[in-house]
């Protein structure tokens, strides 16, 4: 299920390639199962890309949510 996720969910900029995770995981230390998406540091999203959408595919469900990337700015720097 892990491999079907990783091809299945991705972080989307318009004019680019989705980039797709490097792992998939789940926590369930609070009693309830927490899916983790982890993608690669070296990603190459900058602020001039303006927003990012992750996008996640199960089955016939489908979910998108779109960040804005000047909200990701810490000092002065894009932190994600």
């Amino acid at each position: 299920m892990a491999e079907r996720l990783k091809e299945s969910s991705s972080l989307n900029r318009k004019g680019h390639d989705p980039i797709h995770p490097d792992n998939v995981t789940w926590d369930n230390s609070n009693g309830s199962r927490v899916m983790m998406l982890f993608f690669s540091k070296t990603s190459p999203i900058t602020l001039a890309d303006k927003d990012v959408e992750v996008q996640i595919a199960m089955g016939p469900m489908e979910i998108k949510k779109k960040f804005a990337l000047k909200d990701m700015v810490y000092q002065g720097k894009l932190e994600l």
